[in-house]
C-alpha cells in the first residue's frame, strides 16, 4: 500500500509539471479566468429556445420539393444557407443572390453544418469511423455548388466535397472524432469538441489549430453530453455549455494550449488555458444553452435552465467592462423614422446634419414625441434611424460594414480597419447613427422597447418616387414597371421575415413595434401646381398603391415572428399631398437648388431633400396613431395577416417580366465622366450576357460578358446627351438559376457642387451629390459602396460619391423662389404661366407680321 501511495504521489506531481498552471502573465491577460465576471441581467422566458440552431429559424419553401421546412438560417443576401433535420439526418438548402427560390443542396451536411458568408466558409462533419465523425472545412464554399438540370422544370444543386481545405487530424494524420463545434460570427474561428479529450480551436484563415484543454464532459457513464460551443470573433474566448456539459468559459491566451499530438493527452510543458465555471451563479442549475459571445468576447449571452422549470436569458460581462444602463426605448429605421423633412435644421440632433453624417434625426420625429408622451426621459430613449437606411444598414456583418453608404470607407473618411472600429465604438457610445449597424445599439443598450420602420428603400419605392417627380409619366408607374415593382414588394416578404427573426434573437424583451408607412398622397385630390405638374394621376395612383401593398407585406412579416404591427396608413387622411389641407402632414415639392427640371426655366430648381417627407405635424399624427393602437407602447401581436394584392398588381403586363432588385453596381473612382461597373463573383450565370441601360428615355450604355466566376468588372463613359436630372440605371442580366433579372440603381446627373460654402445649408448642397458610388480600397473581397445621397427624396438609398456628381454643362443658378411663402406660390406660378402665355402670343404675332405676307 505504501508503495502504491508513493506511485500515486509521483504521478500527481508529474501531471502538475506536464500541464503547468496559469502563469502571472497569462492571468493578467485573462478576460474570464482571472476575475469573477459580472452577471448584469436576467430575463425570464416562457419557453426554451431551440438548441440546435445558433442563428435563427425561418419557415422557407424549398422549390424543388414543393414543401416548407423550418430551417436554421446562415449567410445573407450573398448566399443564404439553411439546414433542417429530416428522416434522422440533417439536410441543406441554398438561395443565391437575386433569387426567389431555395433549393436542396445534395452531397453535404449529413451532420452539423455552419456557414459564414463573411468568409464564404462551410464547416461541417464527415464520417471518419464506424461510429465517429470529424470536422471538415471548405473555403470558397459558394464555388463548390454545382447545378444539376434534371429536367426543364426541375433544377437541383450538389456540393463538391472533393479536396477539402481542412480535416481535423492529429500529428500522425489520424482523424479526430469531433462530436460538436461552433463557428464565430465573423467566420474566422472554429471551436471543436474533442471526443473525451477536451476542446480545440481552429483559425479558418491559416488553419492553425491547438487544444486548449484536455478536460471536459465524459462519455460512457450514462450521462453523455450534448455540447454547445461558442467562440469570440478574435478567437480568444470560448464557452462550453449544453446538456450534461455544465457552463465553462475559457480564455485562449497566446501562451496556453498544445498541438494535436498522439492521443491528445497532456503534453510536457503545456500551459493550462485560464477558465472559470459559471454554474455556481445558479443554485438549481440544470443546463445552459444557446451561448453567444458578443464581438471580441467581453459579453456572454446565454439561456440557463434551472430545476423547477425556471428559464432565463442571462448576460455576463468580464470584470472591468463598463455596465451600460438599459434603454427604455430604442428606435431604428429609415427617413420616415429619423425625421427627414424637418422644416427647421435647428431640430436636427447634433452629428446628424453635417459633413458625411446626414442621417437627419429630428427631435420632432415621432420616436421623440412618443417617448415624451409615455414619460420616458431623453437619456432613456434614443433614435438611431438614418435617412436612406435599408435592412442591410440595420443588421448584417459587422466586419464588412463601413457605415451607411460606406461613409467611413474609401468614399468618405477613408479610415483604416482599426480606425473604423474605433469610430464605430465612439458612435455606439454617442448614439450616432449611420456609422455602425443599427442593431449594434440593441446589443449595447438592451432596450426594453424597440420600434422599427423599414422596407421602403429595400423595395426601391423611395428612389422610384424621386424619378417619378419629373415631367412626364415615369417608367415605374406604367406597364412592366408596375409588374416588376409588384414582384419586388412580394419578394420583400421573405427578406423581412428573416430580418425580424434576427432582431428577435437579439431582443431580450418581446416589446417590438413595427411601424408601417403613411399614405402620403391623394390620387383624386387637387394638387398644388408644382405637384400636379411633376406627379400626374397615374404616378399618384402608383405611389398610393405601392405604399398600401408594402404595408401589407410588412404587417404579415411582423406578425409571423410575434412582433406588433402599427398601422399608420390612414394617419394623414385629409392632410396628405393633394388634399387641399392648409396644414399638410407632408412636405410638398419644395423649392431648392438641387436640380433644374426645365432647361428653359433655369431659375426654377426644385426637389429639395425635405420633399415628400412628413412635416413635424405629420410626425405628431404618426405618434397619435401609434399610441392610439398601443397605449403606453403595450399590447399583444395580432393574428398573422394574409397578403392579398389587388388587381392593380396582378394584371399581367408582359409575357416574361424580369425580377427587379434595387442594388448598387455603378461606382465612380475620381473621374466624374466615367463609371466602374462591378458585380461580385458568384452573382450571375457565368458566360451570360448583361446589358446596361439608362432611363427614363432608354439608352444602351454597354454590354458585358459575365466572367467564369459569375461576376462583372468593367467601365463606361457617361454620354454627353444624358440630360441633367434623375435617372435609373438598369443592368439586365441572368442570375445563377438562369432567370432574367433587372438590377437597377438610381442616378442623379447635374452640376458639381464643389466645396460647401459657409452659409449654405447642408440640405441645399446634398441634393446635388452624385448617386454613383465610389470603390472603397479599404474593403477587400467585396464591392465597396460610396457615400449615399442620403438626403435625397424620401431618403432613397441610392449611391453617391462625396462632392462628386456627374458633371453636365449647365450654368450655376440661384433659386429665386426658395423663400417664397407656400400660400403665395400658387398665385405666383399662375402669374408666371399667364405672362409666359402672353409672351408666346406676342412672339407668334410678331413672327407672323414679319414673315407672313397678306393674301392678294
Amino acid at each position: 500500500m505504501k508503495a502504491l501511495a508513493i506511485v500515486l504521489v509521483l504521478v500527481s506531481v508529474g501531471l502538475g509539471l506536464v500541464f503547468e498552471p496559469v502563469t502571472t502573465d497569462a492571468a493578467q491577460s485573462s478576460l474570464w479566468g482571472n476575475e469573477t465576471p459580472t452577471l448584469i441581467k436576467k430575463t425570464d422566458l416562457t419557453d426554451a429556445p431551440s438548441s440546435d440552431c445558433p442563428t435563427y429559424k425561418q419557415d422557407i419553401l424549398i422549390t424543388d420539393i414543393g414543401t416548407t421546412r423550418s430551417m436554421c438560417v446562415y449567410g445573407d443576401e450573398r448566399l443564404k444557407f439553411g439546414t433542417y433535420y429530416e428522416q434522422g439526418r440533417y439536410r441543406a438548402a441554398i438561395e443565391f443572390s437575386y433569387s426567389t427560390s431555395m433549393y436542396t443542396l445534395d452531397g453535404i451536411c449529413n451532420f452539423i453544418c455552419r456557414y459564414s458568408a463573411n468568409t464564404d466558409t462551410l464547416v461541417t462533419q464527415q464520417q471518419v469511423s464506424q461510429n465517429g465523425i470529424g470536422l471538415v472545412v471548405y473555403r470558397n464554399a459558394s464555388r463548390r455548388i454545382k447545378q444539376k438540370v434534371i429536367s426543364q422544370s426541375l433544377i437541383k444543386y450538389e456540393f463538391d466535397t472533393s479536396r477539402p481545405d481542412f480535416e481535423m487530424k492529429n500529428d500522425n494524420g489520424r482523424y479526430i472524432w469531433t462530436p460538436s463545434f461552433g463557428l464565430s460570427e465573423n467566420g474566422t474561428w472554429v471551436v471543436a469538441e474533442l471526443y473525451n479529450t477536451g476542446i480545440a480551436v481552429l483559425n479558418t484563415e491559416n488553419f492553425t489549430v491547438r487544444q486548449i484543454t484536455t478536460d471536459g464532459p465524459g462519455y460512457g457513464y450514462g450521462m453523455n453530453p450534448t455540447e454547445e460551443l461558442a467562440i469570440s470573433n478574435d478567437g480568444k474566448s470560448v464557452v462550453l455549455a449544453g446538456s450534461n456539459a455544465g457552463l465553462q468559459v475559457y480564455d485562449v491566451i497566446d501562451t496556453c494550449g498544445q498541438k494535436l499530438v498522439g492521443e491528445l493527452n497532456i503534453q510536457l510543458g503545456s500551459t493550462r488555458c485560464p477558465s472559470r465555471s459559471l454554474v455556481g451563479n445558479f443554485p438549481n442549475f440544470a443546463l445552459a444553452m444557446r451561448p453567444r459571445l458578443i464581438g471580441d468576447g467581453h459579453q456572454l449571452d446565454i439561456v440557463v435552465i434551472s430545476w423547477g422549470s425556471l428559464i432565463q436569458r442571462v448576460t455576463f460581462v468580464t470584470k472591468g467592462t463598463t455596465v451600460i444602463p438599459q434603454l427604455q426605448l430604442l428606435s431604428l429605421g429609415d427617413s420616415f423614422s429619423s425625421g427627414e423633412g424637418e422644416t427647421n435644421d435647428a431640430f436636427y440632433q447634433p452629428g446628424t446634419n453635417m459633413g458625411i453624417d446626414v442621417c437627419h434625426v429630428s427631435t420632432r420625429a415621432y420616436p421623440a414625441l412618443i417617448s415624451k408622451r409615455i414619460g420616458v426621459g431623453d437619456n432613456s430613449a434614443k433614435n438611431v434611424s438614418c435617412s436612406g437606411a435599408r435592412i442591410g444598414d440595420i443588421i448584417g456583418s459587422k466586419d464588412t460594414y463601413w457605415g451607411q453608404g460606406n461613409r467611413l470607407g474609401g468614399a468618405g473618411l477613408k479610415l483604416t480597419i482599426s480606425e473604423r472600429t474605433a469610430a464605430q465604438e465612439v458612435a455606439l457610445d454617442n448614439y450616432q447613427p449611420g456609422r455602425t449597424l443599427q442593431s449594434n445599439f440593441i446589443e449595447r443598450y438592451n432596450p426594453e422597447i424597440l420600434t422599427i420602420g423599414i422596407g421602403g428603400n429595400d423595395a426601391g419605392l423611395m428612389g422610384k418616387l424621386r424619378t417619378c417627380a419629373m415631367p412626364g409619366t415615369c417608367e415605374w408607374a406604367q406597364g412592366v414597371g408596375i409588374e416588376e415593382t409588384a414582384g419586388e414588394i412580394s419578394r420583400l416578404s421573405s427578406t423581412l421575415e428573416s430580418f425580424f427573426a434576427q432582431i428577435k434573437e437579439k431582443m431580450s424583451s418581446s416589446r417590438v413595434f413595427v411601424v408601417g408607412y403613411p399614405n402620403i398622397i391623394d390620387p383624386e385630390g387637387v394638387c398644388d401646381p408644382t405637384t400636379a405638374f411633376l406627379l400626374d394621376r397615374t404616378e399618384r395612383v402608383f405611389i398610393q398603391r405601392s405604399i398600401r401593398y408594402l404595408n401589407q407585406v410588412i404587417n404579415a412579416a411582423a406578425n409571423k415572428v410575434g412582433f406588433m404591427y402599427v398601422d399608420i396608413e390612414h394617419s394623414f387622411d385629409g392632410t396628405q399631398l393633394c388634399s387641399g389641407s392648409s396644414s399638410p402632414s407632408m412636405n410638398r415639392v419644395r423649392i431648392g437648388n438641387d436640380t433644374s427640371l426645365i432647361d428653359s426655366l433655369p431659375m426654377l430648381k426644385i426637389i429639395g431633400a425635405e420633399t415628400f417627407h412628413p412635416t413635424p405635424e405629420g410626425h405628431s399624427k404618426i405618434a397619435d396613431a401609434i399610441l392610439s393602437q398601443y397605449p403606453n407602447l403595450a399590447g399583444s401581436p395580432t393574428e398573422t395577416t394574409k397578403v392579398e394584392p389587388d388587381s392593380y398588381w396582378t394584371t399581367k403586363k408582359s409575357d416574361q417580366p424580369k425580377m427587379a432588385y434595387a442594388t448598387d453596381f455603378a461606382f465612380t473612382t475620381g473621374d466624374a465622366s466615367r463609371m466602374t461597373i462591378q458585380v461580385p463573383d458568384g452573382t450571375l450565370q457565368p458566360q451570360s450576357t448583361a446589358t446596361l441601360e439608362v432611363r427614363s428615355t432608354p439608352m444602351t450604355l454597354a454590354t458585358f460578358v459575365v466572367n467564369d466566376s459569375g461576376g462583372i468588372t468593367g467601365s463606361i463613359s457617361i454620354p454627353d446627351s444624358l440630360e441633367a436630372g434623375f435617372h435609373t440605371l438598369h443592368l439586365f442580366a441572368v442570375n445563377r438559376e438562369g432567370q432574367s433579372i433587372d438590377l437597377y440603381q438610381f442616378l442623379t446627373t447635374g452640376e458639381s457642387v464643389g466645396a460647401i460654402q459657409s452659409g449654405v445649408s447642408q440640405r441645399d448642397v446634398n441634393g446635388s451629390l452624385s448617386n454613383i458610388r465610389r470603390v472603397s480600397p479599404a474593403v477587400s473581397n467585396s464591392v465597396a459602396s460610396g457615400i449615399s445621397d442620403i438626403t435625397g427624396v424620401l431618403g432613397a438609398q441610392s449611391s453617391g460619391g462625396l462632392n462628386n456628381s456627374l458633371k453636365k454643362s449647365a450654368p450655376p443658378v440661384i433659386s429665386y423662389l426658395e423663400d417664397v411663402p407656400q400660400s403665395v406660390r400658387p398665385v405666383l406660378f399662375g402669374g408666371i404661366l399667364v405672362i409666359m402665355a402672353g409672351l408666346l402670343t406676342l412672339c407668334t404675332f410678331l413672327v407672323w407680321k414679319r414673315w407672313v405676307k397678306p393674301a392678294p
